[in-house]
């Protein structure tokens, strides 16, 4: 019989162990006054101090509290699908730890690392669901960022086929150097190692460190879409290169391109689904600073930019999944404030602006994904009426305007996600007639007019899923 290797079956003890932020969850429904009250922004998540921990803690009421963290969830993911897990994390010996700790071996997931018996408190993480099923989240990091070299054991790492190590982890330190140690130990051990980037503010704080993790010990690397957004810089030839940086926040559907801090160069704004939206302002050199959200709002799907107050800067509208969509007018520095009135019909996943009644504002045209497709017509003050026509075939996702039949008036065309895409006339009022044309059906997510084929007339390219991309040289 050959001689056994640390990670040879009789030998593994665990499948995954995974190191991170130990915290616990604490869940409890708010009003928007509470927000108000303790100057909650809704939607954001903000790092807070042990005065404000314990403040907002102790003004809940009826909160439940679970253990949580991304790594330790994922570990209690394991176990529940049959797998052994176990975990490697810093609690206090509070009433929070103990809560941690029972609730780790409730669901199976191996947990030994001794509680701190001085310090900071166990981390939390305060988690305000409104009514409008907005969460609202305070985050209190505690004494899970003080993890130790010490605190890791190597015959747990040495025992596991998978270290999973947790990129909130490294933003401290002494928890860097604990997350090494563990990599060392698996490393030694034959093992696999991988590392979660967490988010894209982690990936920005530690891109290069991470590329050099990436390059070394680690072998798998997890990313959500939000670490995907990238800039691409032109060479001039038609070949693109890689800035190095990242953008944007988790599930970005779209983003707006131009100068909305009024100092000469193009800034970034981006739509996302499940997060507040976004502003990144250019330096000039093509490095971006966020520069703060640009509002709240659930699943936004598109964003439109252009000067809807007429003072001469860039404003945005908001197209959202599931709430009214909004405009947010720009005080010319890149600080945006939401008007009080909704536009839209609740589904929404593009829009387009254009002046559609020849009246010299723009006016907006909405793709409604099933609940209409809209016309609404700016009074010059960035305040809507909408007209009685829908247009649109069905479930629109994208939507794009331009003079398509060379009258002099914008029309619009309209993207299907079931259906054939068409392109709609305008008599120059805002009033709009079906052109009859049909181009694909290919379940459309985007489109833009433009002419490709220099014939001096607008042709239409699409972007398709489920189907090849497409171009129509006379629509």
């Amino acid at each position: 019989m050959s001689e056994s290797t640390p990670n040879s079956t009789s030998d593994v003890r665990f499948d995954v162990v995974g190191i991170g932020n130990a915290l616990v969850d604490v869940i409890a429904h708010a009003s928007d006054g509470f927000l108000s009250e303790y100057d909650l922004v809704k939607g954001s998540m903000t790092l807070i101090e042990t005065d404000r921990a314990v403040e907002l803690y102790g003004a809940l009421t009826g909160a439940v509290e679970m253990s949580g963290g991304s790594a330790a969830n994922t570990m209690c993911g394991v176990a529940s699908f049959g797998g052994t897990a176990a975990y490697i994390g810093k609690v206090d010996d509070d009433d929070l730890g103990q809560v941690f700790g029972h609730d780790m071996r409730a669901v199976g997931v191996d947990f030994d690392v001794p509680a701190a018996e001085s310090g900071p408190s166990t981390a939390r993480c305060l988690i305000l669901v409104t009514p409008d099923a907005q969460r609202t989240m305070s985050t209190y990091l505690g004494v899970s960022s003080l993890l130790e070299p010490d605190d890791v054991v190597p015959a747990t790492v040495e025992r596991a086929s998978l270290l999973l190590c947790e990129g909130y982890l490294w933003d401290v330190d002494i928890a860097k150097d604990a997350i090494r140690t563990a990599m060392r130990y698996a490393s030694d051990a034959g093992n696999k190692v991988s590392l979660t980037l967490s988010d894209s503010f982690c990936v920005d704080r530690h891109r290069e460190e991470f590329l050099e993790l990436i390059a070394g010990p680690v072998d798998i690397v997890f990313a959500n879409d939000d670490q995907a957004n990238r800039i691409w810089l032109n060479n001039g030839d038609g070949s693109f290169a890689d800035s190095g940086q990242t953008l944007g926040a988790r599930s970005s559907q779209a983003v707006a391109v131009g100068d909305f801090d009024g100092d000469g160069d193009l800034d970034l704004t981006f739509a996302n689904r499940d997060q507040v939206n976004t502003l990144w302002t250019n330096d000039g050199s093509a490095s971006f600073t966020r520069a703060g959200q640009t509002s709240v709002a659930r699943r936004t799907m598109g964003i439109s930019a252009g000067d809807l107050d007429g003072d001469g800067d860039l404003d945005l509208m908001l197209s959202n999944d599931g709430q009214d969509d909004f405009v947010l007018l720009n005080d010319g520095i890149g600080t945006f404030t939401q008007t009080d009135q909704a536009i839209g019909v609740g589904r929404s996943h593009a829009s387009v602006l254009a002046d559609l009644d020849r009246d010299g504002d723009l006016d907006v045209a909405i793709a409604g994904d099933g609940d209409g497709d809209t016309i609404w017509l700016n009074d010059g003050d960035a305040r809507f009426t909408q007209t009685a026509q829908n247009i649109g075939l069905g479930h629109s996702r994208a939507i794009d305007a331009g003079d398509i039949d060379g009258d002099g008036d914008i029309d619009v065309v309209l993207g299907n996600h079931t259906g054939a895409n068409s392109a709609w006339l305008n008599d120059g009022s805002g009033t709009f007639t079906d052109s009859g044309g049909r181009f694909g059906d290919e379940t459309t997510e985007g489109l833009i007019l433009v002419d490709i084929d220099g014939d001096r007339d607008l042709g239409l390219v699409v972007a398709n899923d489920g189907g090849g991309n497409r171009h129509y040289s006379d629509i």
